[in-house]
């Protein structure tokens, strides 16, 4: 089943730039496979909020050869039909890319001392849009500070553009910790990490944003994938007025932990996670809200990436 946009609420970025028509000439093929799922697949559970998810359709493929291992994902809010997101590891540049593949230009943050960049973001800072890019990584657990960048997300991007951006630099209480998943709340611009491990529980960690110095992660709450692998590698929260939504990616699964508006993340992680529709993609990397709340893009890691879409079934 291909996906459509949805009915009882304006449609979003998936139909306003032309795609509703490019998901309904889609196959399901082996991606409908996982569209039966534990749990069952609602979002936006709220009244007059109801939507029922669809299978994920492809709706391109990247081959930019510099984005190779792809970790984090974004969608735009300055650029309508455009995703944001950015290679592992000592990464210094955001891709962005239109949802067919198509390159559409990158940012450059020049200067920047980044060890490894896990996740992307995007939430209100003043009167713009900022990109948060996670530098969480720690596979060997030996970093004694982790950090976020911000940057102004731009109107336009022709070719490769050199950014400014600011730094938040946070230090975990209780030693380090590998984190490929960053949150970031549209309400007041907290930052939150979920930590990355083999099996059982991971942490949730409040981080602050200092303007200076080593601020100092707070512990929040913890998340057990109730099924697949354990591993989470991304993250992406949406609040509006049908409540607030969190979808949790593992290499092999996505979550999603849904609450009232005005519920904390802390809370947030209260409630039971219901397993919604990701498409089959080699290592699981990167999961993004789209404008609306309504649906979602997902990516994966490799050479020549897919980029796969899922939105409200008619």
């Amino acid at each position: 089943m291909c996906l459509a946009p949805a009915r009882d609420r304006a449609p979003g970025w998936l139909a306003s730039r032309g795609l509703a028509s490019l998901l309904a000439a889609c196959g399901g093929g082996a991606a409908a496979a996982d569209a039966a799922l534990d749990g069952g697949a609602a979002i936006d559970a709220a009244p007059g909020c109801g939507c029922t998810l669809g299978a994920p359709a492809l709706t391109g493929t990247i081959t930019l050869a510099a984005a190779d291992e792809l970790s984090g994902l974004a969608v735009s809010r300055a650029r309508p039909g455009v995703i944001w997101t950015h290679d592992d590891g000592a990464a210094t540049d955001l891709f962005a890319f239109s949802l067919d593949g198509t390159s559409r230009g990158a940012l450059h943050l020049a200067g920047a001392d980044t060890i490894d960049l896990e996740d992307l973001a995007i939430a209100p800072c003043g009167a713009s849009w900022c990109l948060y890019a996670g530098d969480l990584g720690d596979n060997d657990l030996t970093r004694t500070s982790v950090a976020v960048y911000e940057v102004v997300e731009p109107a336009t991007t022709i070719g490769t553009v050199d950014v400014t951006w600011r730094r938040f630099e946070i230090a975990y209480p209780d030693g380090p910790h590998d984190a490929e998943a960053l949150i970031v709340d549209p309400r007041d611009g907290g930052f939150y990490a979920i930590t990355k491990v083999q099996g059982g529980a991971s942490a949730i960690y409040r981080l602050p944003r200092v303007a200076s110095g080593i601020a100092t992660a707070e512990r929040v709450g913890s998340f057990t994938p109730p099924s697949g692998d354990a591993r989470v590698t991304a993250a992406d929260l949406a609040i509006d007025s049908c409540g607030a939504r969190l979808l949790i990616r593992t290499h092999d699964r996505l979550f999603e932990l849904a609450g009232a508006e005005g519920v904390t993340i802390a809370g947030l992680f209260q409630a039971a996670p219901v397993r919604v529709p990701v498409a089959d993609e080699d290592q699981g990397e990167a999961v993004g809200f789209d404008v609306d709340g309504r649906g979602y893009v997902t990516t994966g890691e490799g050479i020549a990436p897919a980029l796969s879409a899922v939105s409200c079934a008619p």
